[in-house]
């Protein structure tokens, strides 16, 4: 009996911890979008070098 009711007590501390940690990590993915720079990529970016060839080029 002992064994059943010591069974119950961590399952159910498993599943605060679980609900903390889902908790957690949405507080972390929001700092993580508020301190990641939301930057327009510069507008050279798609303009493929003619010195050094394309992205293609060079991963052939």
């Amino acid at each position: 009996m002992r064994a059943i009711t010591t069974n119950v007590q961590l399952k159910d501390i498993a599943a605060q911890q679980a609900s903390e940690i889902a908790a957690l990590r949405e507080q972390l993915e929001r700092q993580k979008q508020r301190t990641f720079p939301a930057l327009p990529p510069p507008p050279h970016a798609s303009i493929p070098s003619k010195r050094y060839g394309s992205a293609a080029d060079l991963a052939a």
